[in-house]
């Protein structure tokens, strides 16, 4: 029977790439189908793929115009999170449709939710909307991920949050309440054996496990916190062990397990990985006990069909590629040593994380190979030990193990050996999956080099010049490419001015759009004035990141958030107006501050720095968060012309004075606000000057991050925004 689901499983796939859109992998599957396939299958493989192109098209109807929730809202215990005083959750109304939600709770609430095991009930009137997209080229779509995920495509607008409680009315909700009594038990556990029990054990990584997170990200070994096959590899070992040590028949943990998997599937976080892991067991199991004699590949295939038409979009995750991809290989391959196992498996892995991420660890199989064990006869162990002894001497003294641990990791991981690719298209990636393939069954390691290579190189081949300006909410950020890398300048990096976030925009959106665009290193980072919207994440940026030259005036650089990025760059430039800068070969003229700058510390915008200079064909003026005194001091007595102009502060009526706006002879404006900011920008006034002007504009408010590619040698220039407009989305339908 071994090789007939898998002709199946690649039907069901292709068809389904149809239906959702992806015409070159299923092109290329059709045509493996064509040489493949015997004359006995045909059939059954049409009928695969008539199935597929059937769950897909019903799939991207779904996705334009997604069931609305109605009804009440049950909300399991666990999908409740409270912080701050606002409550975020994920439920299910009663006709069936996933919805999100997010809003606030007062004291008493809070305090009844935290010790609440049971599920909630949402019965109030609410409002929803569509989950917003991305907003940034390259940053995580999260509206897309859960959809592929969950089919979760609305939240409630602003709900009032009246939850009442009920009894568990299902064998999901029960084992709900199971795991919040889980939850509460690892709470009394020492810190860091509470976080990594709770990341190795349940999935789930605390708030302030953030540093660490991207440590193990950095060194490719952060699936260990995605409960999959080796999480449950290890269960299932500890439990024929238990088994054997009470001289229980195999047959009966057998028979436990059909029962005891899937109620692991309703206690721990349901990704791929571990439903792949459940059911090839389960599969496993019935497949030997009623001897059907269907092989390794025939269970995977089985497997993956179910999830397909279950999850139609699975494979278009990197989590869903990754388990597939690395469980057909292990079914694939013939025994051997864990290291050759280990390098074939980060080999096959790269092309998929390098297109996900943009980048890569070449030392990846070497810590993989060294830290694996560790984690698998160490760590874990030792925290089964922990959960059991919560409270003894053994467990703090393998507390501060963990912590030591964790300080060798962090600094392991930043020994040089990260690769950034740059973004490049998904049919290179799919070619490059292939070749590594031809790798490790042919050693064709010549086709290897030949695909980074291509790879690098479309990465590097970026003739234009590019202007970049990112939606980081109500802030500034602008980035200014130059052609073949030769240079980049980045102008502020945005903020928060009130709370806090742990997904600030310079991880989310400004660093992938770096790394997208092949900059290991960012050359220039510019710092206008000392606002929190506009360097608020300088310093998160020069940690992530490497800068090579941090600018900004002799009165800024006083001011301590810009000192905490003066002390990790390799350069400071003090700069004051009538200086100049180079970046790459483009040049720019400081026109303000003046050297003897106001050093009032109320009156940062007036210090902010103004920059003038040629950027391909174009001459742009970057005004900050200058205002009409600086304009009519500092700017316009220098009589300068500009093609684009960067609108002062936000878009408020204290900049972009008429005068200024009529004296440069403008193209085109671009503003930076905030969606539905505190401050009402950008204001009436500015866009009644721009409109007396004739002068187009384009916010990052209503389109996102906006970015300006300056024509050469006599072409035009082109202007982009990354969501369209209210007309553009209108006439493309729903």
């Amino acid at each position: 029977m071994s090789g007939r689901f898998i002709l199946m499983a690649a039907g069901l796939l292709a068809g389904i790439l149809i239906g959702i859109g992806g015409w070159l992998p299923a092109c290329l599957l059709l045509l493996w189908l064509l040489v493949k396939t015997t004359r006995n299958l045909v059939i059954v493989v049409s009928l695969a793929i008539l199935v597929g192109l059937g769950r897909g098209l019903i799939d991207t109807q779904q996705w334009r115009q997604p069931p609305v929730p109605q009804g009440s809202i049950v909300i399991p215990a666990t999908a409740l999170k409270l912080k701050e005083g606002y409550a975020s959750f994920t439920g299910r109304a009663a006709n069936g449709v996933i919805v999100s939600g997010r809003g606030s709770v007062n004291q008493a609430v809070a305090a009844r939710l935290k010790s609440n095991n049971q599920p909630l009930v949402l019965h109030d009137q609410y409002q929803i909307k569509r989950l917003a997209p991305a907003r940034n080229q390259f940053e995580f779509d999260y509206a897309t991920y859960v959809w592929q995920t969950q089919q979760l495509a609305y939240e409630l607008v602003k709900p009032q949050l009246n939850f009442e409680s009920r009894s568990p009315q299902n064998i999901a909700e029960l084992v709900d309440g199971w795991r919040v009594h889980l939850f509460d038990y690892f709470e009394q556990l020492p810190t860091k054996v509470r976080q990594y029990a709770k990341g190795l054990f349940l999935g789930q990584l605390d708030e302030d496990f953030l540093t660490q997170r991207q440590a193990f990200v950095d060194l490719g070994i952060f699936h260990v916190f995605s409960v999959s096959g080796m999480h449950l590899f290890a269960i299932i070992a500890g439990l024929y062990w238990f088994a054997a040590r009470l001289r229980v028949p195999q047959g009966l943990v057998d028979l436990s397990l059909i029962v005891l998997l899937p109620l692991l599937l309703l206690l721990l976080p349901l990704g791929a990985g571990l439903w792949r892991a459940v059911w090839m067991r389960l599969a496993g199991i019935v497949n030997d006990h009623l001897q059907l004699g269907f092989s390794g590949l025939d269970l995977f295939s089985f497997v993956l069909m179910v999830n397909l038409f279950w999850q139609p979009r699975v494979l278009l995750t990197m989590g869903g590629q990754l388990t597939y991809l690395l469980t057909g290989l292990l079914v694939a391959l013939p025994a051997m040593r864990s290291w050759q196992l280990n390098w074939r498996l980060v080999l096959a892995s790269m092309p998929v994380i390098a297109w996900h991420t943009f980048s890569f660890n070449i030392l990846t199989v070497l810590f993989n190979w060294l830290l694996m064990p560790i984690f698998e006869l160490g760590v874990m162990p030792g925290l089964a030990i922990a959960l059991l002894l919560p409270h003894a001497t053994l467990t703090a003294t393998f507390d501060d193990g963990l912590q030591l641990l964790e300080n060798g990791l962090v600094s392991l991981s930043r020994v040089p050996g990260q690769i950034v690719t740059g973004a490049f298209p998904s049919w290179l990636a799919l070619i490059g999956v292939v070749v590594m393939l031809t790798v490790i069954v042919a050693k064709h390691w010549l086709a290897a080099a030949c695909w980074f290579v291509t790879v690098f190189g479309w990465c590097w081949y970026q003739p234009n010049y590019r202007v970049v300006m990112f939606d980081v909410g109500q802030g500034d950020a602008i980035l200014i490419e130059t052609p073949f890398h030769q240079g980049a300048l980045l102008i502020d990096t945005g903020g928060r001015i009130f709370g806090k976030t742990t997904n600030p925009p310079v991880r989310r959106a400004i660093v992938p759009y770096l790394h997208a665009r092949g900059y290991a290193r960012l050359d220039t980072l510019l710092l206008t004035h000392p606002d929190m919207d506009h360097v608020g994440d300088a310093p998160l940026l020069s940690q992530l990141m490497p800068v090579g030259r941090l600018i900004t005036t002799a009165t800024s650089v006083q001011h301590q958030m810009i000192q905490k990025v003066a002390k990790q760059v390799q350069h400071v430039q003090l700069v004051a107006a009538d200086d100049w800068l180079r970046i790459g070969p483009a040049k720019f003229q400081v026109v303000s501050p003046k050297a003897q700058t106001s050093g009032d510390p109320t009156k940062t915008n007036a210090d902010s720095i103004v920059l003038y200079g040629k950027i391909g064909n174009s001459s742009w003026l970057l005004t900050g968060d200058a205002e009409k005194e600086a304009e009519e001091k500092n700017i316009m007595p220098r009589q300068l012309t500009a093609d684009y102009l960067k609108v002062g502060h936000h878009g408020s009526k204290t900049s972009s004075t008429p005068a200024l706006i009529n004296s440069l002879h403008l193209k085109a404006a671009l503003i930076s606000a905030g969606v539905d900011n505190r401050y009402g920008h950008p204001h009436p006034e500015t866009l009644a000057t721009l409109a007396a002007a004739h002068v187009p504009w384009a916010s990052t408010s209503e389109r996102g991050m906006l970015w300006v590619e300056p024509g050469q040698n006599k072409q035009e220039d082109q202007l982009f925004g990354w969501l369209p407009t209210k007309e553009q989305s209108s006439n493309a339908g729903p």
